[in-house]
């Protein structure tokens, strides 16, 4: 079978047997649940060896967990499409209904058991009609599962549409999910019309939150781009805010035209934010010019602080030059403080120099102190080592202490004797007490004898107790032999 067959058939089945229960009932951090999916991506993906060693070490660590019979069925099933010895599958599928009888997998265990017992006696191997036919005669599900499987054989136009006429005709959800396992022996852009419906309905009517999240996400990878439409309109209309971001980040995993076009329409119409705050983060990922300006225009235009901030974030994922240039438009002419904040981190992440005179203007004339000191702290980031002039000047025409600080910590990583001497200034000449600790707690992280003689001077002379307390800690930090030295001479001074 094709393999965008095989995905969408998986994803069926499993809504089918809401595969998803543990995220209802026990959580989806359980560390079982989340072996037990590491292992089932592997089912996804067909990679059949991998599958099996997977469960099988799944099985040994967590025997008692509630996924076990699911493992063992996928082994079997794994083992079939890896093509190993019938018989061998044959006994696989046999054990697992001895064992598993109540499981939600025994019926599909049992069909399959058929079917191969079917292609064994057909091979010759005659011991195994008697199981098969005992299987079909137990009641009335599994002589219309040989039906279906009877028609399944006669491999022309007329099995697929008898098929499809079966799963329309009957309300047995048993019987339906094992049509839908033998539509996907059918190689048909018919087969995947029907399931894409079977899907579709599933999801429309399930209430189970996590169910639909579970199949939108699946579908999602299975890059069908006849789907986008139906999850787009979801994402947009649907109130349950899992469900819509789902949906968003669903159609975020499709690379096509028509995804980025659904995610520009779930960004303007969705009712939950939450949808579009999703549409813009997948948007940004995508990094296109024409994405950047729909992100522009919501970071300047948005009334909604959260989605304009969260704007900002999508544009600087893109880390080009263009995005850079939006950011430093959202620094100087953004419409509320949260969203130049963000832009102002960003562009202290993105790390390119050639932002730092905008950084610069805001940390010095900015009229909001936190948004000044975040433009200290973001120039810090893109500065070099031992670039220590810009914060000279930040520490020597700020108005506002907290900048100050944040220019005196970014100091801390220059041990030159121009940033000694600038924090002997501080020391000298400033007045606020806190911004003298915090030139004491820089010197003592400098590990220079430099240091030393400015820290006893302080000692020595400043009038606030707290000082020479921090002053004396400092000679401490630095712990050279001098600053050992000086400490000795206040105790024999005392």
């Amino acid at each position: 079978m094709s393999k965008k067959i095989f995905q969408i058939t998986i994803i069926v089945l499993l809504l089918f047997t809401s595969f998803v229960r543990s995220a209802a009932m026990r959580g989806e951090q359980d560390e079982d649940a989340k072996a037990y999916k590491a292992a089932y991506n592997f089912i996804l993906d067909q990679k059949w060896e991998n599958a099996i060693n997977a469960f099988d070490k799944f099985v040994q660590k967590y025997p008692e967990s509630g996924w076990v019979d699911d493992a063992q069925y996928w082994q079997c099933y794994a083992r079939e499409q890896k093509g190993e010895n019938l018989e061998q599958v044959f006994e696989c599928y046999q054990d697992f209904i001895e064992e598993h009888s109540g499981s939600k997998w025994a019926d599909d265990a049992k069909a399959n058991l058929i079917r191969i017992g079917q292609r064994l006696v057909k091979s010759g191997k005659a011991e195994y009609k008697a199981i098969v036919e005992s299987m079909q005669k137990s009641d009335d599900e599994e002589i219309s599962l040989a039906a279906l499987y009877a028609l399944q054989q006669i491999g022309d136009e007329r099995a697929l549409k008898a098929t499809i006429a079966m799963y329309d005709r009957t309300t047995n959800e048993s019987i339906r999910s094992k049509i839908v396992y033998a539509l996907a022996n059918y190689d048909s852009p018919e087969v995947i019309s029907k399931l894409v419906e079977i899907s579709q309905k599933i999801i429309r009517s399930e209430t189970n939150s996590k169910v639909r999240e579970s199949a939108l996400y699946a579908l999602g990878n299975t890059d069908i781009q006849d789907i986008i439409p139906f999850i787009r309109d979801l994402a947009i209309s649907d109130k349950d805010e899992s469900v819509a971001k789902a949906a968003t980040y669903s159609i975020g995993n499709m690379s096509s035209k028509e995804a980025t076009e659904a995610l520009k329409m779930i960004l303007q119409k969705a009712v939950v934010s939450e949808a579009r705050t999703a549409a813009l983060y997948a948007l940004g990922n995508r990094g296109d010019v024409g994405a950047l300006s729909i992100l522009r225009d919501v970071a300047f235009k948005s009334d909604d602080p959260k989605l304009s901030t969260a704007a900002v974030y999508a544009i600087a994922n893109t880390h080009d030059n263009e995005a850079l240039k939006i950011l430093q438009e959202v620094v100087v002419s953004g419409k509320d403080e949260k969203t130049r904040e963000a832009a102002l981190y960003a562009i202290g992440n993105h790390g390119d120099r050639s932002a730092k005179d905008i950084l610069l203007k805001i940390a010095l004339d900015d009229k909001n102190e936190n948004l000044a000191k975040t433009a200290t702290y973001s120039l810090a980031n893109i500065l070099g080592k031992g670039d220590y002039v810009l914060m000279l000047k930040i520490l020597e025409q700020s108005k506002f202490a907290e900048v100050k600080k944040a220019a005196l910590h970014r100091l801390a990583d220059n041990r030159s004797s121009e940033g000694i001497e600038i924090l002997k200034k501080v020391l000298k000449n400033e007045k606020d007490e806190d911004l003298r600790r915090t030139a004491i707690h820089v010197l003592g992280n400098s590990e220079s004898d430099e240091a030393v003689a400015i820290l006893v001077d302080v000692i020595k002379n400043d009038p606030s107790i707290k000082i020479r307390k921090d002053a004396v800690t400092a000679l401490g930090q630095i712990g050279t032999p001098k600053a050992q030295e000086a400490l000795v001479k206040i105790l024999e001074n005392r």
